[in-house]
């Protein structure tokens, strides 16, 4: 294995002399001996942004590495992230350093230092965005998250912050220094536990138990103004280091005490921080000389310090290493910490920890340590032992261990002689935008960060999330131009809301990948046409997909048409491929547009699995004893929630009775039926330990959801949209109740107590007094519910998912169409064609489009209507059309259709069925109707039919796989057919040799049709069938008798 260590954590003016720097140089230094040994290769690269800091680091690893392996490459010196030109600078300086890199051709490159880079040029990234190498990167900690509003006040800081943190997320390995920082990269950044070791720490070789003189000692306390006997601390004057804490609880000693012990605070400090802790020691009462600040001190005075105080103290609020701590015990100091963070994995002895966060408690664990026989021994003895459990070669061999296996894992997964990030645009509202998809694809962007370069394309003017800010780029969907271009991936995340009215032209003109969290989208439409004024927006998608009948239904009430049509099969037949959450929403495509199905994945909703809150601090949060058993029931209270059902299951059961048990709905209760609901609650006697929060925010959610005995979460009205509540049960592994409802019913039923999609309150009743008296259930089913979700709905899983569905998608008839056109507009550009070339391939290109989807399509063409209304037989043809339009087949779609000759193809006739058919409102014009392979065409044939001027145009579109049937309807006429002998026979002139399947009104024309048909035969792969429609068949006997046989 070949390693590149990148070395600017030693470089950067921020870290270079401080903790990160040394941790840099140390566990640098052990991986090249460990490596060497297990006959890794080690190379060492500085960044020449920093000329100065590359020669100390020479004279450190050039005995370790050869000339060869240490490597200098040229990074931006201009880089930072104080403004948009640095900003840019940096950036474009991440793919420069993954190029000088890459040419090593390492197995891993090993970033000592991500969070660098903000006032200098440091220039990292989580992950190379080509090539085969893998990516680790140290984890000091997450401090800055844990403390936000102390750390990152201000937008820039964070925004760079959590840039960093997004490319932490995207390394394929993090070593982190403890465990308090591994818990923290699960928790707060969702990364894969498998994925994020503890390697630990160490301390250099100078911090050790020492021999100092008497007058050495003197010397040096003389020089800082300190006596023997001091309490020492050391590590930093900030917020969480708690020296004012530490202030606070030395005030509280004795007078006396603090005189016989002074407290020595070793650590830089400016003229303002000075006169602040002096301050803030008058406040509380210390005098003059019981507190020392001795400003910076060098090594070896520190090391000094370490070995003469009489305790060192450190109540740090939280540690990702705890550096100062180790640092004291290898030199021997009796140590008391903070019990909290990473502190407890270093010094693990009983009472010689305390809570930080209480100045009482540091004063008294102080004066404990001190004036307890032997107590100070005690701690100097365990301090010596357990610091020899803490090495860098061990540091280093765990490090070498999971890069080892991860390398090992990829080579087992997938062998590649590279890898190159896909770019993928990323279409959906976002955060502070009221809609739960927004909330769920900004989830969604952070899980698939690891595995693409993604841009956000939206339709609005603020993003409230500023980790998307920091780690992607943001575009208005108005500057989206030639996308595929620039991009493998286009993904459309659509609801049934306003906020994504703007995608459909864009699909339309792009193409790309639909994520359908609705499988309605008429709600957003109808608001589009209506509230948007966005002209027949709803109208021809609802015509598309659900032809005349239901845009009759539309015009009688459109409210009541949202509900009864999902008019979405148009954004369907445009897309790529299509991802869902559950398989609901097929069966309802099934249902209502039949066969046709696009490509199609169900991928597993994202859910964050980490828990924000314990059920213990929520429940004294809620202020609820252990005794209460807690029933919730979370999302906005809607008649789809079934929150009367739950009530009277509720009042029907024991647990109403009992004082100790709750029910609480959680969530907003607007509109006439929650107020019903509401009133009903207020009225029942039976229903006072009923309780309705209203709205929660996020943070109150989590907590209702982590104090909670019990879930029920029932559904009706459903559309194919998965149950986000659920999850979020699952996740906090609440035994959940559910009734077998649209997405529900596919629960794996070992995850929940499941009762009828109908069911009365009684069994309601008995399933929760079912839960109630048996804690070994809820407990199973909590814990099946919690593996559940880890398993199917986590960052690794749907990672997978979508990677492999947008590989498939990027195969798929349309994706190959697309390309297609895209490589000969290439073409075009670099040889440009005459206006009418360019016409001529563009119609070509249209015609090879894939299938429609949904149910096979059949153009009725009506010219011979339209050019003579009032010809014989027309009546009883337009009554034929009327039935077949308004009441086609199941599984078949009937649009009308006229021959155009000023286009030599056909138009929708939309006016004129609107008007057959009594529609009022304005028709939708009628656009060319392009026919595909798949279509079937119906000619009403008739005297002197345009497509006389076109002899070659159904010949072509048979040819295209067009299934093509000639109706003669006037029993009286006389077919023209062109005679193979050169003889015609006398009426209407058009040839069939394009039509497989000949529907006459009479014997006279069966006949004429035979006998042309045996003469053609010779020229045909096979004759057309021949079927006599009888005057008194209706609409249906066509279909079923005609049309369907055609089609098989």
């Amino acid at each position: 294995m070949k390693i590149v260590i990148d070395l600017q954590g030693a470089q950067s003016t921020g870290s270079r002399n401080r903790g990160i720097g040394r941790y840099s140089i140390a566990i640098s230094k052990a991986l090249i001996q460990v490596a060497r040994e297990r006959g890794h290769e080690v190379f060492v690269a500085c960044n020449n942004a920093f000329p100065l800091a590359i020669e100390p680091l020479k004279a450190a690893f050039l005995p370790l590495v050869s000339k060869e392996q240490f490597v200098v490459w040229d990074g931006p010196v201009k880089a930072g992230y104080q403004n948009e030109t640095t900003k840019w600078i940096s950036r474009a300086g991440e793919r420069l350093r993954d190029h000088y890199l890459q040419r090593l051709d390492p197995d891993f490159i090993l970033t000592t230092s991500l969070c660098e880079g903000f006032g200098d040029p440091v220039v990292v990234s989580g992950a190379p965005r080509a090539g085969r190498a893998l990516s680790a990167v140290i984890l000091y900690d997450l401090i800055p998250v844990i403390y936000k509003d102390i750390y990152l006040p201000h937008v820039e800081t964070r925004q760079f912050f959590y840039r960093r943190l997004g490319q932490m997320q995207q390394a394929d390995l993090l070593l982190a220094i403890s465990a308090a920082s591994r818990s923290d990269a699960i928790a707060r950044l969702g990364v894969d536990p498998e994925r994020v070791v503890n390697i630990s720490g160490a301390v250099d070789d100078i911090f050790r138990r020492i021999d100092i003189s008497s007058e050495d000692a003197a010397r040096l306390l003389s020089r800082y103004g300190l006596k023997s006997d001091f309490i020492m601390y050391t590590g930093g004057i900030d917020f969480r280091k708690n020296t004012d804490g530490l202030i606070e609880g030395f005030s509280q000693l004795p007078q006396a005490f603090r005189q016989a012990h002074p407290l020595a605070i070793v650590c830089k400090a400016d003229k303002d921080a000075r006169k602040r802790l002096e301050d803030l020691a008058a406040r509380h009462g210390i005098g003059q000389g019981e507190i020392v600040i001795t400003g910076f001190v060098p090594d070896q005075d520190l090391v000094e310090f370490y070995n003469l105080c009489a305790l060192f103290i450190f109540p740090s609020l939280y540690e990702g290493f705890g550096l100062p701590v180790l640092e004291a015990m290898s030199c021997g100091a009796p140590t008391a910490s903070g019990d909290n963070s990473s502190l407890v994995e270093i010094n693990q002895l009983k009472g010689a920890s305390f809570d930080a966060s209480s100045p009482s408690a540091i004063a008294r664990t102080i004066k404990d340590c001190i004036d307890t026989p032997g107590r100070l021994e005690e701690l100097r003895a365990y301090s010596l032992a357990r610091a020899q459990d803490f090495s860098w070669l061990n540091c280093a061999r765990v490090s070498l261990d999971g890069m080892e296996r991860i390398l090992a894992d990829r080579g087992r997964a997938a062998p590649v002689a590279g890898r190159r990030r896909k770019r993928l645009a990323f279409i959906s509202p976002l955060p502070p935008l009221a809609s739960g998809i927004a909330d769920h694809s900004a989830a969604l962007v952070n899980a698939l960060a690891k595995d693409f370069d993604i841009d956000l394309v939206v339709a609005q003017d603020e993003i409230s999330d500023e980790w998307l800010i920091a780690n992607h780029r943001v575009m208005s969907y108005k500057a989206l131009s030639d996308p595929w271009r620039h991009y493998d991936h286009l993904v459309f995340h659509f609801g049934n809301s306003r906020f994504h009215q703007h995608m459909l032209p864009m699909l339309e003109e792009f193409g790309g990948v639909v994520v359908m969290h609705d499988f309605f989208m008429s709600g957003m439409m109808c608001d589009g046409e209506y509230v948007g004024q966005l002209p027949q927006f709803w109208t021809k998608r609802l015509l598309h997909a659900h032809g005349y009948a239901a845009l009759a239904a539309k015009t009688r009430d459109p409210h009541d048409a949202t509900w009864l049509y999902p008019s979405n099969l148009e954004m369907l037949d445009w897309a790529d491929g299509v991802i869902t959450h559950s398989a609901a929403p097929k069966e309802l495509f099934a249902t209502y547009y039949g066969d046709g199905m696009p490509p199609w994945e169900v991928i597993p909703l994202f859910r964050r699995t980490t828990r924000a809150t314990t059920r213990e601090e929520a429940r004294a949060r809620l202020g609820l004893n252990d005794q209460t058993f807690l029933v919730c029931s979370f999302g906005v209270m809607g008649e789809s929630k079934r929150a009367d059902g739950l009530l009277e299951g509720w009042l029907a059961s024991t647990l109403a009775g009992d004082a100790d048990c709750r029910l609480l709905f959680v969530g907003t209760a607007d509109g006439p039926y929650a107020q019903a609901v509401v009133q009903r609650i207020k009225s029942e006697s039976g229903a006072r330990n009923v309780t309705v929060t209203g709205y929660v925010s996020p943070e109150e959610y989590e907590t209702y959801l982590a104090a909670s005995d019990l879930a029920v979460q029932l559904r009706a009205l459903s559309r194919g949209e998965t149950s986000i509540s659920v999850l979020d049960c699952f996740t906090y592994a609440i035994p959940t109740i559910v009734n077998a409802h649209g997405t529900m019913a596919e629960l794996d039923p070992a995850t929940v107590l499941r009762i009828p999609d109908t069911f009365t309150s009684g069994e309601l009743a008995g399933a929760l007094e079912t839960l109630h008296r048996d804690p070994g259930e809820r407990r199973r089913l909590g814990e099946a519910g919690r593996a559940y979700i880890l398993a199917h709905h986590g960052a690794a899983n749907v990672r997978h998912r979508y990677r492999e569905a947008l590989e498939r998608f990027a195969t798929s008839p349309r994706a190959r169409h697309r390309r297609l056109a895209m490589a000969i507009r290439d073409q075009a550009e670099e040889q440009p064609p005459s206006v009418e070339a360019l016409a001529s391939m563009a119609e070509t290109l249209s015609h090879g489009l894939p299938p429609r989807v949904g149910a096979p399509l059949i153009f009725v063409d009506v010219t011979a209507l339209l050019a003579d209304a009032q010809g014989r037989g027309m009546d009883g043809l337009r009554s034929l059309l009327r039935a077949m339009l308004l009441d086609a087949r199941e599984g078949w779609r009937v649009r009308p259709v006229y021959f155009d000759t000023a286009i030599l193809d056909y138009r929708h006739a939309h006016g004129f069925a609107c008007g057959l058919l009594g529609i009022p409102g304005e028709a939708p014009f009628d656009e060319v109707a392009s026919l595909r392979r798949g279509d079937h065409l119906l000619v009403l044939a008739s005297p002197s039919h345009p497509l006389e001027a076109a002899p070659e145009f159904l010949a072509r579109a048979a040819n295209r796989g067009i299934a093509i049937a000639l109706f003669w309807h006037d029993p009286e006429s006389v077919m023209k057919l062109a005679d193979p002998d050169g003889a015609e026979a006398v009426g209407v002139g058009f040839s069939p040799h394009a039509a497989s399947l000949l529907i006459v009104a009479s014997e006279r024309q069966a006949l004429v049709a035979e006998q042309w048909s045996k003469k053609a035969e010779v020229g045909r792969a096979s004759p057309p069938r021949i079927r006599i429609r009888h005057p008194d068949e209706d609409a249906q006997t066509l279909f079923d008798d005609v049309l369907c046989r055609q089609a098989s």
